[in-house]
């Protein structure tokens, strides 16, 4: 998934007071960190809206894909990357994990009817 942040509109007001508009994507899961500790008043395009076939369309042109591997390790978090044939074979995993996903999402809505 690419990353990426554009400023829209940035202005201050008469009384000092800077607003700047911020148009910024990044994987799902970063908007409940930004949402938790209010870095910006914002709005966001509900993943409960995007109709299936649309929302399986953006995962196959643009998946997430992290870009980085930690080793396994107790604890919280991983403070060492995999060696690059463990990191070859995590990121060529988790791509066909992604591609298992859309597969089966696509027989849920197309096959069995499910909605979103």
């Amino acid at each position: 998934m690419g990353y990426e942040a554009k400023i829209i509109l940035d202005s201050i007001n008469q009384y000092g007071h800077r607003y700047t508009t911020i148009q910024a994507t990044f994987p799902r899961f970063i908007l409940a960190e930004v949402n938790t500790h209010r870095m910006f008043s914002r709005n966001s395009a509900s993943s409960r809206a995007i109709p299936v076939p649309k929302r399986i369309e953006q995962i196959e042109k643009d998946p997430f894909v992290p870009v980085a591997f930690g080793k396994n390790r107790p604890g919280m978090q991983s403070y060492e990357d995999l060696e690059v044939a463990q990191l070859a074979e995590a990121d060529m995993a988790w791509r066909r994990a992604a591609r298992d996903a859309v597969r089966w999402a696509k027989h849920l809505s197309d096959e069995c009817g499910v909605h979103k």
